[in-house]
């Protein structure tokens, strides 16, 4: 699935308490939280994706999805743990 077909699979995506998606999407944001390398965002962007871990909503979720490739797809990224979450949030939303 191509990037652009992801992004508007993203957009039809429903974020529940109970759905697998939404807890990928807050293990990803909270991994975010814990890494130490730099990761090209800065860190008052970073803040504000952790913030959104308490109020989750659907239009969040493009942008979520947007750091998560581009960090799964950079090289220089070492932080397995924050690539693993990634992938796993982009799985989640293919599957959704």
């Amino acid at each position: 699935m191509s990037n652009e077909e992801l992004m508007k699979k993203c957009d039809n995506c429903e974020l529940n308490s109970n759905n697998e998606l939404n807890e990928s999407c807050k293990t990803f944001l909270n991994s975010l939280k814990k890494c130490d390398e730099d990761i090209g965002v800065d860190k008052k962007e970073i803040n504000n994706y952790i913030g959104m871990v308490e109020s989750l909503k659907g239009k969040d979720l493009r942008k979520v999805l947007q750091l998560a490739m581009n960090i799964n797809s950079n090289n220089s990224i070492k932080d397995t743990e924050l690539k693993r979450d990634a992938s796993r949030l982009i799985r989640a939303i293919q599957m959704s």
